[in-house]
């Protein structure tokens, strides 16, 4: 199935505005973002903390509706969602 990945600011630097990704089985919010940036790839060290969790100043959007914390791993993405991933914007 697949699953396109929004990006913005700092990731859409690196990797442009869209990645589609690929899957073959369930797979979370979560999931998808290790999929997208697996260890020792900037994007891993933007997304992810030592332990591994999810930096949390940042934002999940699925199909422009926004997650809860807990949803970013029990949510089960289908064919065609779209994940977005907002880190934080400043500036004036």
């Amino acid at each position: 199935m697949k699953i396109r990945l929004r990006l913005f600011a700092r990731y859409r630097d690196i990797y442009g505005d869209m990645k589609e990704l690929e899957v073959t089985d369930p797979c979370s919010p979560l999931g998808i973002l290790r999929l997208a940036f697996p260890r020792g790839t900037e994007g891993h060290t933007l997304s992810f903390d030592e332990t591994g969790g999810l930096k949390r100043h940042l934002i999940l959007l699925i199909n422009q509706r926004r997650l809860t914390g807990a949803e970013y791993e029990t949510l089960i993405l289908s064919e065609g969602d779209e994940l977005a991933l907002l880190p934080p914007v400043a500036g004036g």
